[in-house]
């Protein structure tokens, strides 16, 4: 795995993200100090599988995530952990609904098309500056992301674990539900906030430690440019 990942460089990053103290990581993964003062400084390189998930469910992010390992489907862990909780039944039942849709599904081409998004001059902390006239593009397979309307290319990683540098979100333009992600615009700055209800109240929450909330008695300086429904990513 050190041939690969740098688990020493994505703990400290992630632990500067939370803002954590190895103390508080120690307690909180009900791990010893000394095991991550280990792996922080590059002398443990290879983590035992009990360590990594500790320290992963201790961020609430997946194993991929720490170790900086981008799966090529976005919902790719989600559907592993869903398909790890059923009974032998369910799984039985699952296969065959995916064997008839795979039935159903014409076979895949490699016909692409370009994908338009836009990508950031700058990170100003609290959000990212944004020359909204400067398009970039991507080739992207044909059927993907039909619904995406644009994209935004983060170039910070302080949207980890939710988004890395080189991530190009892709665009909706629709307002989001509860609990969706999405892009706020003001003065060409974009602001990437999660849409809560709280007790029946709107509240445009950071996604990251390091964002301020957009307060709702200011909400309507804002353009709600649209909601994320997905990620683009360079193959692995």
């Amino acid at each position: 795995m050190s041939s690969n990942y740098d688990i020493a460089k994505r703990l400290k990053l992630l632990m500067k993200i939370e803002g954590i103290t190895i103390s508080e990581l120690a307690a909180k993964a009900d791990i010893s100090e000394d095991t991550i003062k280990a792996i922080r400084s590059g002398k443990t390189q290879n983590p035992s599988l009990y360590v990594l998930t500790a320290i992963a469910d201790a961020f609430s992010c997946t194993l991929d995530n720490l170790v900086g390992r981008i799966p090529k489907e976005v919902d790719e862990a989600n559907l592993l952990r869903k398909w790890r909780s059923l009974d032998n039944h369910g799984r039985k039942i699952t296969m065959l609904l995916i064997d008839d849709e795979l039935a159903k599904q014409p076979l895949l081409t490699t016909r692409m098309r370009q994908f338009i998004y836009y990508c950031s001059s700058s990170y100003l902390g609290n959000g990212a500056l944004f020359d909204m006239s400067r398009a970039e593009y991507t080739d992207i397979p044909a059927n993907y992301m039909k619904e995406a309307d644009f994209g935004y290319k983060i170039t910070s990683d302080s949207y980890i674990p939710n988004f890395f540098p080189e991530d190009i979100i892709a665009i909706k333009k629709r307002p989001p539900e509860p609990q969706e992600i999405a892009c706020y615009w003001k003065d060409n700055v974009i602001y990437i906030r999660k849409y809560v209800l709280i007790n029946g109240t709107p509240r445009y929450v950071p996604i990251n430690a390091v964002n301020n909330e957009i307060e709702l008695k200011k909400i309507s300086d804002y353009t709600c440019l649209g909601t994320v429904i997905g990620i683009i990513r360079q193959s692995i």
